[in-house]
């Protein structure tokens, strides 16, 4: 029933839905290239995805490509530093010959002040720079390296380097850390993992350093260091040795061939939880079926605490990589 007003005819409603659609349309474009900046390159300011959730002690976000033709071997969650050393893949598949060092800061915890000097350029689209002789003051002696460096979107720092002395003296070009750089990713956290599980820890300590090698045979194992929160990370080019500034650590590693000799040199055992063990000054060494366990105590902890350490340690088997978890949390 027409009630004498003017009614709304079904072409105007049809025009008003497009004008709204190609509102939103615009709308989305210019979010897009606020987002990427000029010519599409992304900028540090990008909204973190959900890769930038904080990650916990023990745990890593730094990673390679899958199909990136390297390999990550030792693995380091340092406090606020991550890094790992990079191989290429062999022509077997396995770990071949070295091809760097990367190392990742946590967001707010990296001074890119000296990385900011070096030659600009660009890795995976954003902004990077390069530094032929890189300072890292190190936990005593300073090293020199050439390091190509660059933020995620998460706010993460990347740094793409060689350490000399596992090269032979030799520094990486820029050609080979843009190439290496190009396969690095920041992927949501996840746990390293060791041979071993702690069940107790001296009061005011806590875990704040794990270094795994996820490997059977030699050069597999796992350290974890014990200190007060907030300590800060190692400054050295890469982690051949476990940080000074560790108050305990626990490591675990298969027996090798010189175990047999180094036992009989260690003098007579005696038993803490049912394990053989010897104690050394501020070192106990600890025999396990399939693990060798090493608790040294840089604080000179009281030797009833590391005995604790050791009684409450769920020990597994250090030659099967697959079956190791995380060892706290």
């Amino acid at each position: 029933m027409d009630d004498g007003r003017p009614g709304r005819r079904p072409g105007m409603v049809v025009i008003a839905g497009l004008a709204a659609l190609v509102v939103l349309l615009v709308a989305a474009l210019i979010f897009v290239v606020l987002r990427t900046g000029d010519g599409g390159r992304a900028e540090a300011g990008d909204v973190p995805d959900a890769a930038s959730t904080p990650r916990g002690p023990g745990q890593v976000t730094a990673d390679l490509k899958p199909t990136s033709g390297f390999i990550a071997s030792l693995r380091v969650a340092d406090a606020t530093r991550q890094e790992f050393t990079v191989r290429a893949v062999s022509a077997a598949g396995d770990s071949g010959d070295y091809a760097g060092e990367v190392t990742a800061y946590d967001p707010g915890a990296f001074d890119p002040a000296m990385l900011k000097s070096g030659q600009r350029t660009v890795v995976a689209g954003r902004d990077a720079w390069y530094v032929a002789e890189y300072v890292f003051s190190g936990d005593g002696t300073a090293q020199r390296t050439a390091v190509l460096g660059w933020q995620d979107p998460t706010g993460t720092w990347l740094l793409a380097y060689a350490d000399t002395a596992a090269n032979e003296n030799r520094v990486l070009d820029l050609d080979h850390l843009q190439r290496l750089g190009e396969q690095v990713v920041i992927s949501p956290a996840h746990d390293l993992r060791a041979p071993f599980r702690l069940g107790w820890m001296p009061a005011g300590l806590t875990m704040t350093y794990l270094a795994a090698s996820e490997k059977s045979g030699p050069g597999g194992g796992a350290t974890v260091g014990l200190t007060a929160a907030g300590r800060r990370p190692s400054t050295a080019v890469s982690y051949s040795s476990v940080p000074k500034n560790l108050d305990v650590s626990i490591s675990a590693a298969a027996p090798g061939k010189g175990w047999p000799v180094e036992k009989t040199q260690l003098g007579t055992a005696t038993a803490i939880g049912g394990r053989p063990a010897w104690l050394s000054g501020n070192d106990l060494v600890v025999e396990e079926r399939q693990c060798v366990v090493r608790v040294h105590s840089a604080a000179k902890r009281p030797r009833a605490e590391l005995e604790r350490l050791v009684k409450e340690l769920r020990v597994g088997d250090c030659s099967e990589p697959d079956s190791w978890t995380a060892p706290a949390g």
